[in-house]
């Protein structure tokens, strides 16, 4: 028999439990009172006195003392309400304390899992990844290994149903596992979506079968649970709240003792009072997300997946790719606090052309992300489609068969397999159904749904409603015609002119049209002047505050216009001929409603009123009733895709309502047409290589905009919108509006050349003829 002086704890519990009465006490209980006697059971802290503790329970009984009275009546109803209460706190307490933490099953396998996110995928969750991975897996898995041991931030876009979202999952209970990570955070792209991956990461937790014996310290107190987040807060473990949390959008990991054969630095498991919350990227969730620990620490969030943060609505819409760039950037990234870092991962697939998604994997605009992007064919697209469609024919024919049958479909691939895949090679090849090869696979989905495979697996989505011609930059910065500052070609005919008013700055152009609608703009600026060359409407040095101190903004406004077409209205433009030029029209922007008012007084008031207009461009859309579907009113003048109403209200001063869809449009085929050709638009200078960047601001306002092709309501029409807003577009409103001012005084082209049919003249009959007649 062992020395009755030092006993382990649990060789001292078994013997009590083996004496004839049965089971003396629980393990639970036996634990607090050895807590309790503390140097009265042990004297070295490990092994136990038997005769020591025997003494000090002995102690412990409390003397015999008269029990108070009780009145009779209240005898046996207080004797059974006592009897019943400390059954039910005897059966809670049973019930809410889990014991002592048993020890790790295999602890080889878990520690060589500790800092291989791959191994710990197979050995945890072999059923998740039962195919071998694809080399944009390892290449995945080890930026995300970086990203949670280094700190990184990683964007990479797989092909859908890739096992991106999977991969996440893992990584995010890899990460809490070995405490890597103290406070992980979940966000999708909605709320559902955010606690889908949560739900998921507790589905492991309590039934990944290797996990729940290699991780007890945290697997056995969510256990415990049994699904049921209210038993949470009467958790203990060997006497001691768990402090354990288990709710739908945040859970917190037990704080138990470490199991018995883990070396540890503390008293406490190391995942103890680890958080992982989750969020959608659009719910105010994401802010404020902190929690105290029983030590006093505070956590805050150190690790973020979003997981596919965009939703098929937010992004083919400007203004939501814009909000969830900017949450992305600022609420997200922010999570973490003043001083402190935050690492992040995002798994995520291109939606449409210029989504979020699409820029952050820009590395060019967001370094920081060190984006990828993978698609499921390389080699596309194939340079034998024309050989795919016999195989697409009998696929088609097979998909039709009750039930369907592809082995048709299949002998014809395996038959034809070299020549049809051609130059194609799949990504992953694993990754295919009851096809022969991966490539099969990948064509059988373009068969599906050509626009949704680019997108969708490819990560690189066609809008087949996009320009498919934009501006380029590069062309417009070579249009040049050999002109210097001001001066006329010989073709021109009107000048025209266009002032955009913004609160602070007046940008204005002049261009010079000749027959056909062809242009050359002949000069441009802002007023006040800029000493820089390359400045924008928010850093501009000088303002119209500076020029005009002290006045308020409608004197500002006023002041700037008159000073500014005290410029340009006298000036003569010298053609090649030796004719000089005036300006015909110039219009001056007034849908801004603040200087609305001041911009009519102006024109109204102005030495050159009968060549000033204000101008208000308007949005008609697809959806909305077309230009020419409003009645003409009485008095109104309607010229191509403007109109001049008659004069109202208190204004008394004509004015211009421009169709802007149409205009842009306009001015934009002009801007394409090849120089030298009927109908192009040029800029002033000399040809060549002397000053390349002559008009590269001008440039930037030109391409500011983007251009959609909407259908709706039996008709597709031109819609613009400018994807960032923060670029300037204030002169590429001066050539449109200098466009319209042209057609106002004549300027037309050949197609838009509006033939007025003869009015059928009325027969004339003589008295005398009507006489006879009758």
């Amino acid at each position: 028999m062992a020395d009755p002086r030092k006993l382990k704890p649990s060789e001292l519990l078994q013997l009590v439990n083996s004496t004839p009465l049965g089971e003396v006490i629980k393990s639970s209980a036996f634990y607090r009172l050895r807590q309790r006697a503390g140097l009265n059971a042990s004297s070295d802290g490990k092994t136990m006195h038997l005769l020591k503790f025997a003494r000090w329970l002995i102690g412990q009984i409390p003397a015999p003392s008269a029990k108070p009275a009780i009145p009779p009546a209240a005898t046996a109803g207080q004797a059974h309400r006592d009897r019943m209460a400390a059954a039910s706190r005897q059966k809670m307490a049973s019930v809410s304390d889990i014991g002592e933490i048993p020890p790790i099953a295999n602890l080889e396998r878990r520690e060589s899992c500790k800092n291989d996110l791959a191994l710990f995928c197979r050995t945890y969750n072999p059923e998740a990844f039962t195919l071998e991975w694809a080399e944009y897996h390892r290449d995945a898995i080890r930026r995300i290994e970086e990203s949670v041991l280094l700190g990184a931030m990683f964007a990479f876009a797989m092909p859908r149903g890739g096992g991106k979202s999977s991969l996440c999952r893992m990584a995010m209970l890899w990460a809490v596992s070995y405490a890597h990570r103290r406070y992980p955070y979940y966000i999708g792209a909605t709320m559902p979506k955010g606690q889908a991956g949560l739900d998921a990461v507790k589905v492991f937790m309590r039934f990944l079968p290797n996990y729940v014996d290699d991780f007890p310290e945290i697997a056995k107190p969510i256990r415990a649970l049994e699904g049921r987040p209210q038993r949470a807060a009467s958790q203990h473990c060997c006497g001691e709240p768990t402090l354990i949390e288990w709710n739908q959008d945040h859970i917190v990991l037990p704080t138990v003792p470490p199991p018995p054969n883990l070396k540890c630095a503390g008293p406490l498991a190391p995942t103890s009072g680890i958080v992982i919350g989750a969020s959608g990227l659009t719910a105010e969730g994401i802010r404020g997300s902190l929690h105290t620990l029983r030590s006093g620490e505070l956590l805050r969030p150190d690790f973020v997946i979003l997981d596919d943060p965009q939703t098929d609505e937010s992004a083919h819409s400007e203004d939501q790719n814009t909000k969830r760039l900017e949450l992305i950037h600022g609420a997200v990234l922010g999570m973490a606090g003043p001083g402190k870092s935050i690492s992040a991962v995002m798994p995520c697939t291109v939606i449409a052309p210029g989504d979020m998604v699409d820029k952050t994997l820009d590395r060019s605009t967001h370094p920081l992300w060190r984006g990828s992007r993978t698609a499921m064919l390389e080699g596309w697209p194939p340079e034998n489609l024309d050989e795919w469609e016999k195989y697409f024919e009998i696929y088609d024919n097979c998909a039709q068969l009750e039930p369907p049958d592809f082995t048709e479909a299949n002998e014809y691939y395996e038959a034809h397999a070299k020549s049809l895949a051609g130059t194609l090679r799949a990504t992953w090849t694993d990754r295919r159904e009851w096809e022969i090869s991966a490539v099969q696979h990948a064509m059988n989905l373009y068969r599906r749904d050509p626009v949704v495979f680019m997108a969708e697996y490819m990560n690189d989505p066609v809008d087949p409603h996009a320009d498919e011609r934009p501006l380029d930059s590069a062309e417009l910065l070579k249009r040049r015609n050999g002109y210097s500052r001001g001066k006329v070609p010989l073709d021109v005919q009107h000048v025209t002119a266009y002032i955009d008013v913004q609160g602070e700055l007046l940008f204005w152009l002049v261009a010079g049209w000749c027959e056909g609608f062809g242009g050359h703009v002949l000069d441009y600026g802002v007023f006040p002047g800029q000493k820089r060359r390359r400045f924008t409407l928010t850093d501009a040095g000088i303002t119209l505050s500076k020029q005009y101190p002290g006045r308020e903004l409608a004197g500002r406004l006023y002041a700037g216009m008159a000073d500014l077409a005290e410029v340009l209205m006298p000036r003569r433009f010298k053609r090649d001929d030796g004719a000089e030029l005036s300006i015909d029209r110039c219009l001056i922007d007034a849908n801004w409603g603040q200087s609305t008012d001041v911009v009519y007084q102006f024109c109204r008031q102005s030495p050159h009123a009968s060549r000033l207009t204000p101008g208000h461009g308007k949005y008609y859309g697809a959806k909305n009733r077309g230009f020419y579907e409003q009645k003409k009113q009485k008095g109104e003048q309607v010229g191509l895709h403007w109109r001049m109403p008659s004069v109202k209200g208190r204004r008394q001063c004509r004015y211009v309502v421009i169709d802007t869809n149409f205009w842009k449009s306009f001015v934009t085929e002009r801007l394409k047409t090849g120089e030298g050709d009927r109908g192009a638009i040029q800029f002033f200078g000399q040809r060549g290589k002397a000053d390349e960047r002559l008009h590269d601001l001008l440039v930037e306002h030109l391409t500011a905009e983007r251009c959609v092709k909407v259908v709706a309501n039996d008709r597709t029409m031109d819609e613009w919108d400018q994807p960032d807003r923060n670029r300037d577009n204030h002169w590429w409103d001066c050539l449109v509006g200098a466009a319209v001012a042209a057609n106002m005084v004549g300027v037309t082209s050949q197609e838009h050349r509006q033939s007025h049919p003869q009015r059928r003249r009325r027969k004339t009959v003589s008295i005398s003829k009507a006489k006879i007649s009758r």
